[in-house]
């Protein structure tokens, strides 16, 4: 049996295989997230053994599918929840990026200063030697009678 799940199952362990199923789901304390006759169903479906495995026949008068079915407006109500859940985890996913965006820029912004400050401050050390060099040629030519 390559199917875990399955083989609980085959070996007659049902309430093994819903336990398991059931571990991440939402409930409320004394209560299953599966109703016991939706098991009832699905354990008559699944049943390894063909000739005791549910007809349609047997499917279609079971008591969880005779049951209660949600109406248009519960359907409606309950998507619209879904959306509006959804919606929010990607507003707040949107803001997240947009921050996360706008503090690189900042970050970027920073860097960027700081290495204009420096670079500043080589142009005007380059500057000032320039200068320096000029003027001590030209004192050289004027005082040495290098005149052009």
């Amino acid at each position: 049996m390559t199917d875990p799940w399955y083989g609980l199952i085959c070996k007659g362990m049902y309430e093994k295989f819903w336990e398991v199923h059931e571990k991440k789901k939402p409930k409320q304390e004394g209560t299953n997230f599966y109703p016991k006759e939706y098991r009832d169903l699905m354990n008559g479906m699944l049943h390894p053994d063909p000739s005791k495995r549910f007809t349609v026949a047997q499917i279609k008068e079971h008591p969880w599918y005779k049951g209660r079915t949600v109406t248009e407006t519960e359907r409606k109500m309950e998507f619209d929840r879904y959306r509006k859940a959804i919606e929010s985890l990607l507003e707040q996913d949107k803001q997240n990026r947009r921050e996360e965006k706008l503090q690189k820029m900042q970050e970027a912004e920073n860097i960027k200063a700081t290495q204009n400050t420096f670079t500043g401050f080589k142009q005007y050390r380059d500057t000032e030697l320039v200068n320096s060099i000029v003027i001590d040629v030209t004192y050289k030519h004027i005082y040495l009678g290098k005149r052009s």
